[in-house]
């Protein structure tokens, strides 16, 4: 949850492929899953040096702009990161979303990023970002962690994030100047993994060392 590539852009990395999911929000949409490793490091720099939202999505404003930049930015360094948990989103041979989080042992997970990438005439792919949520509540369902997941949810971002978090089942917990922390316990998290089955049709298929250049032409 279709990026704009330069021509003399070339890179490869190698990534987990964990599902393939179908949702009919605007039609039919195919969303593929791949979980990141530490091997794609240069890829996301790369991808980082590639993005621009200012020239994707042109209609925005300036402060929107900034505001989705920073947030793709800073999920593609916390992908980075050792300790970090790291999916890619897969449509129409294009990327199309990021989500990162940390597990802080078997209590609770903190949600670093997720964030959409537009396509090259600026839309993005319906339930990209749900879909990368629906494998975090999943991950997080088989490890059964215990406080469930926690995160921050920035403001004035190209989206009010706070009310779909809410509709997800998280809850506000504090409101700070440029976000809201917001959390949702394990009971949700099952409820809200019910409530999405319902919307995405979620098919197991892991596979491994696939080599994703065909999807950057």
């Amino acid at each position: 949850m279709q990026v704009s590539i330069h021509n003399n852009y070339s890179t490869s990395f190698k990534a987990t492929k964990i599902a393939t999911t179908k949702n009919f929000a605007h039609g039919k949409t195919f969303i593929d899953i791949y979980k990141l490793s530490s091997e794609d490091k240069n890829f996301l720099e790369k991808l980082a040096n590639k993005i621009s939202i200012k020239d994707l999505c042109p209609t925005l404003s300036e402060s929107i702009q900034a505001r989705w930049q920073k947030v793709f930015n800073y999920c593609l360094q916390e992908a980075k990161e050792t300790f970090s948990h790291s999916y890619i989103a897969i449509s129409d041979n294009k990327p199309c979303g990021i989500l990162t989080y940390l597990e802080k042992g078997n209590k609770n997970n903190f949600l670093s990023g997720v964030c959409a990438i537009p396509d090259a005439n600026g839309n993005k792919t319906p339930l990209t970002g749900v879909t990368l949520l629906y494998q975090m509540f999943k991950d997080c369902t088989i490890k059964n962690a215990e406080k469930g997941i926690t995160l921050e949810a920035i403001h004035n971002g190209p989206v009010d994030v706070v009310k779909k978090y809410e509709k997800l089942g998280f809850t506000k917990n504090s409101e700070l100047k440029y976000y809201t922390v917001m959390s949702i316990n394990k009971f949700k998290v099952q409820k809200a993994l019910n409530n999405l089955q319902k919307q995405i049709e979620y098919i197991k298929d892991e596979q491994h060392s696939i080599n994703l250049d065909l999807f950057l032409d």
